[in-house]
């Protein structure tokens, strides 16, 4: 690793993260790294990638974090996980091959990933694009092995996702939002009078479980909120 000073004008940067315990930790994802700095922004230090696609961090789990990017130099795209528990560089560990292992089409985007609000070896992860059998993927121990949770949803790009307190997940597409309760494998709708629009991104809220409200950003509808699925259908 090096030690860099980033330049967010000359960059096109995907996602940021921040650590869920120091205000002064902080993770940027572009297309030749995913940079982390813990002294606020002062001095960044390369420690994998790319990650210019999406990144998570872990709220039970201080660094380590899961990112996805391409390399716009052409080596190509992947998902990854990287742990610097033990200091700087860390460890960064490719978790592609894994997940192509599961129907991952590793020609599209990952559009995002989100991990479990109690679990850090829970991941989720979205995929843009039309392949009907690669849309949704979960991994119940860190990202070494996947299950396709793609079932019934519709054959349109999947933008974002979210898990909640129970285990169940919301899929935001290009058509509204999608529910799986946990345990289902059968999606359901979950518009509650949103219109038919691209949802770009779920946060669930307010404060700390157990959440009542579903926050869901859109392209060109602006912002929207109603109660959770559990507030609707106990």
């Amino acid at each position: 690793s090096v030690d860099v000073n980033v330049d967010v004008h000359k960059e096109h940067f995907g996602k940021l993260a921040m650590s869920p315990v120091s205000e002064d930790e902080i993770y940027v994802g572009y297309s030749h790294g995913l940079y982390f700095s813990d002294n606020a922004g002062s001095d960044w230090t390369r420690v994998g990638g790319p990650a210019n696609w999406c990144i998570a961090s872990c709220r039970n789990r201080d660094n380590l974090i899961y990112f996805a990017g391409n390399d716009l130099n052409g080596s190509g795209q992947k998902m990854s996980r990287w742990d610097g528990a033990f200091g700087l560089p860390g460890i960064e560990t490719d978790l592609t091959n894994n997940l192509i292992s599961a129907g991952y089409n590793a020609n599209l985007k990952i559009s995002d990933v989100d991990v479990s609000l109690t679990d850090f070896t829970k991941v989720y992860v979205s995929v843009a694009g039309t392949d009907s059998a690669s849309k949704v993927f979960l991994s119940t121990n860190s990202g070494n092995s996947w299950q396709n949770l793609t079932y019934n949803l519709p054959n349109v790009p999947i933008f974002s996702i979210k898990a909640d307190e129970n285990g169940g997940i919301y899929a935001g597409t290009s058509i509204g939002v999608y529910y799986l309760p946990y345990g289902n494998h059968y999606w359901l709708p979950f518009y509650n009078n949103l219109p038919n629009v691209v949802v770009t991104e779920i946060e669930l809220g307010p404060g700390f479980p157990p959440f009542n409200k579903v926050y869901i950003s859109t392209f060109g509808r602006g912002i929207w909120s109603t109660d959770t699925f559990n507030s609707i259908c106990p």
